[in-house]
């Protein structure tokens, strides 16, 4: 088959706010929130004249209650999408004057919902990226395609990269003034070093293997002898080996899903950890290093991406009982994981992942 990508029509945006206002009235006892996403949310831009619409809801467990109130405004419910992507439901249906309609339902927290966001606005406010993707989306109409989806995973890699950069935006980043917690002093011009759990990345690797392996696979692992004798990290001297190896095991969990969700962000195990601002230092220090020391920083070349640090202390609880109490627990730490890369709720500790170097500005100050 082939693609026909037209030149941008101001009809495209009319049409789409007409459609609001007629799922605005059916949806209007779900709190939802409606968005134009895809290219022809994008003026000027050239694209197949398919108005995609997505629908953002507070809970996954409500979008079934979509289905009525949508159906019934003319659409057709693909029923076989849920199995590919059980967190969306998918809908369409034809329009006049060739256009037709496309609604994506998803759970307003999801990398889905923010992800297509990201993109669109990038395109609206970023001449080069919009001028780039039309071109590759008019070299690809070239080309007979076996299926639209085919067609729209060749643009995967320029989508990929388009939302890597959006995230991790150097500019944003250097010349930052941030802040970090430790126990050791630091000499003003010194560099600050990843994340100490670098270090143990074979470990880290070896509990990834036990978790995929299962729950009693990973009660071997954190039972074995040689976790005991793991070196303790000496940016924190009051972490034992008990704690240490919670903290692997909860790395590994947070790594497996970032793998798999959001493979595009920068990893934990690489990155230097950083607070925006000294008050949240301060928060983070009384409640997790006592007598810490906080150090003034900049971050003079690399990126930052924002997360919510308050989903990883304190670890994940090895103390359990038996196989099935460890699975629950998995499976509560996984959710936190999943909250954590896709970052859509108000942070307790908002933290700093910067890739980059970053330099101590001045002395470093005690807070006793």
């Amino acid at each position: 088959m082939k693609i026909s990508i037209l030149e941008y029509s101001a009809a495209w945006d009319r049409a789409f706010r007409s459609e609001r206002h007629r799922l605005a009235v059916a949806l209007h006892s779900l709190k939802s929130r409606i968005e134009h996403i895809g290219s022809t949310a994008v003026p000027g831009l050239a694209a197949k004249p398919v108005i995609d619409i997505m629908i953002g809801l507070g809970r996954e467990s409500g979008l079934d209650a979509l289905i009525g109130p949508v159906t019934a405004l003319g659409y057709e419910y693909v029923r076989e999408y849920k199995a590919m992507m059980p967190f969306r439901r998918f809908f369409r249906r034809n329009g006049e004057g060739g256009m037709s309609f496309h609604l994506h339902a998803v759970a307003g927290d999801t990398l889905f919902w923010q992800d297509h966001l990201l993109f669109r606005d990038l395109l609206r406010n970023k001449p080069e990226l919009h001028t780039a993707y039309e071109a590759l989306k008019k070299e690809l109409a070239k080309q007979e395609w076996p299926s639209g989806n085919d067609y729209a995973a060749a643009k995967g890699e320029f989508i990929r990269a388009a939302l890597a950069a959006g995230r991790l935006d150097p500019d944003d980043a250097t010349g930052r003034v941030v802040y970090q917690v430790s126990t050791i002093p630091l000499a003003a011009g010194d560099q600050l070093r990843p994340y100490y759990l670098q270090r143990y990345t074979e470990e880290i690797e070896a509990a990834m293997a036990a978790i995929a392996a299962g729950e009693d696979a990973l009660l071997d692992h954190c039972s074995a002898e040689g976790g005991r004798r793991l070196p303790l990290p000496h940016e924190f001297p009051a972490l034992g080996p008990e704690q240490l190896t919670m903290m692997i095991v909860l790395e590994a969990l947070f790594e497996l899903v970032r793998r798999h969700e959001a493979p595009h962000l920068p990893s934990r195990l690489k990155s230097i950890f950083t607070w925006p601002e000294r008050e949240l230092a301060h928060r983070f220090r009384d409640a997790y290093v006592p007598g810490g020391i906080i150090h003034r920083c900049v971050i003079r070349s690399g990126s930052a991406l924002d997360c919510d640090g308050a989903l990883l202390p304190p670890g994940i609880n090895l103390d359990v009982p038996n196989q099935s109490a460890l699975a629950d627990e998995v499976r509560r730490v996984r959710q936190r994981a999943l909250r954590y890369w896709h970052r859509a709720h108000a942070p307790e500790f908002p933290e700093l992942l910067v890739n980059g170097d970053v330099e101590v500005l001045g002395h470093a100050t005690g807070l006793q």
